[in-house]
């Protein structure tokens, strides 16, 4: 599932540019996904070059970072999508043991 959210994101910027939804969705998937690997879980598969050697924890902040941007970007800082991915983030950091703001 991880390489097809990959892949429609790519296809997605390739057809409406680096900033749309849809690519957004696409990384929150894949954030959810990485999100979901099971602890201890040594040879975590990565499926591109830019995720080769990140721990699914730090997946997780990247690709929430990434739907944050192009959140703010269309949708603008105090559009209620964007307050969720604030949440979300703000959750992965409490589960994850990191202070507010302060993930890895």
């Amino acid at each position: 599932a991880r390489l097809l959210y990959g892949q429609a994101g790519q296809a997605f910027q390739q057809l409406r540019g680096e900033y749309n939804l849809d690519t957004a969705d696409c990384y929150l998937a894949i954030a959810r996904l990485a999100k979901e690997q099971p602890q201890g879980f040594d040879d975590y598969p990565s499926e591109s070059e830019d995720d080769e050697g990140k721990a699914p924890e730090k997946e997780v902040y990247t690709y929430l970072l990434k739907a944050i941007e192009v959140y703010e970007t269309l949708a603008g800082l105090d559009h209620p999508d964007t307050a969720d991915l604030y949440v979300k983030i703000a959750l992965a950091c409490q589960e994850n043991g990191h202070s507010v703001g302060t993930h890895p």
